[in-house]
């Protein structure tokens, strides 16, 4: 079947050929085909493709420490535009927003990483949010750079490393990232690409970051409702004033937590009456 001709759709396309997928001319058709390990990047290609052509997936051989799944397929030539890999974002895209968001997700779920770390330290109280974007494709990774600080986002690029012999392992071209690690910018772009991108690991990622914040943001307005100082007695060191501190179950809004502002110690509702009652 013929390309739809929708231009949201073949910024994506664009993106997705910018980043992971390959494509050729053959036998007066456009042949397309990819090569992974993850199989929710098969159920992408499928569901991209699937329903203009049918699609051939089988097990590739080879020196694969991985099970590594092939795809290919022949396509109308209405989708000739996907044989050359972009070696730059068309000005078109580039002048429409949503369009630019398009192929920026499909660029994501070939080549991008959204990372939720915790600290240890803090016994996973406190996280960070990470959007990182490396591929060798600089003048692609400078103009989404470029388009993403236009967009009021912060964001860097930067080279990770140069091309050459590091031990047993050679890199053929230089590596280059974009990143994001302002938790405020990497939940804004999660958001705006979410509803875009096709690939489940990405959207899972993406939803996982966004839950986070929402849960996040639910526990400091809670706190932040609760904060205020009060005449009640610290039970360690018996300073006359103390925070209001939140609550220690903050959905039931049980146990009422305080913290004196002369030891730095923090109690509870319940273990100020037990102190009482002694």
């Amino acid at each position: 079947h013929s390309f739809s001709g929708n231009l949201q759709e073949k910024s994506y396309l664009l993106g997705l050929r910018t980043g992971d997928i390959n494509s050729a001319k053959k036998n007066n058709c456009t042949v397309i085909y990819a090569t992974s390990t993850k199989p929710a990047q098969m159920k992408m290609l499928n569901k991209l493709f699937g329903r203009y052509t049918h699609l051939n997936e089988y097990d590739a051989r080879g020196g694969y420490t991985e099970k590594t799944r092939k795809l290919a397929g022949y396509l109308d030539n209405s989708f000739d535009f996907l044989v050359e890999k972009p070696q730059k974002i068309p000005e078109w895209i580039l002048n429409e927003n949503e369009l630019f968001y398009s192929f920026l997700s499909g660029y994501c779920d070939s080549e991008a990483s959204w990372i939720l770390t915790e600290h240890k330290k803090y016994g996973g109280k406190w996280k960070d949010v990470i959007f990182s974007l490396g591929t060798s494709d600089k003048t692609v990774l400078e103009q989404i750079n470029h388009k993403l600080i236009a967009l009021d986002f912060n964001s860097h690029l930067y080279l990770v490393e140069k091309k050459g012999i590091y031990g047993n392992r050679k890199r053929n071209f230089d590596l280059y990232r974009v990143m994001m690690s302002s938790q405020h910018d990497v939940l804004r772009l999660a958001q705006m690409l979410l509803p875009l991108s096709k690939h489940d690991d990405k959207i899972y990622a993406m939803s996982k970051l966004i839950e986070y914040e929402k849960s996040n943001n639910e526990k400091k307005l809670i706190k932040k409702q609760n904060l205020g100082t009060v005449e009640i007695e610290c039970i360690y060191c018996k300073h006359k004033k103390v925070w209001k501190n939140g609550f220690k179950k903050y959905k039931t809004k049980q146990y009422i937590r305080y913290k004196c502002p002369a030891c730095k110690k923090e109690f509870q509702r319940d273990e100020m009456t037990l102190e009482t009652n002694k």
